[in-house]
């Protein structure tokens, strides 16, 4: 079992998702990342790339960019694709 609170990010690589928790752990799942998606979709997840969703409660600092670059508490860094930046950017700011 996975406590979602726990996770920080996930990562897509074609037909697996990895899994990054908080303690440093990583799961790999034989699960597409759309399915992450849809299961997180009413928690503070946001998929801010085709291969990347993170916790928004783990969000450290946003470096601007074209798209930019989410930098988390883990000291992760996403890039965040160039037309998910807007949206991104309203989420964030909720937080």
């Amino acid at each position: 079992m996975i406590r979602i609170e726990q996770i920080i990010r996930l990562e897509a690589d074609r037909n697996y998702t990895t899994i990054f928790m908080l303690d440093k752990a990583r799961h790999v799942v034989t699960r597409k990342i759309g399915e992450f998606e849809l299961l997180l979709e009413d928690m503070p997840f946001y998929r801010v790339h085709q291969s990347h969703i993170v916790n928004l409660h783990f969000v450290d600092r946003y470096i601007r960019g074209e798209g930019g670059t989410v930098v988390l508490e883990d000291g992760s860094h996403v890039e965040v694709a160039r037309r998910r930046k807007e949206d991104f950017l309203k989420r964030i700011c909720h937080f």
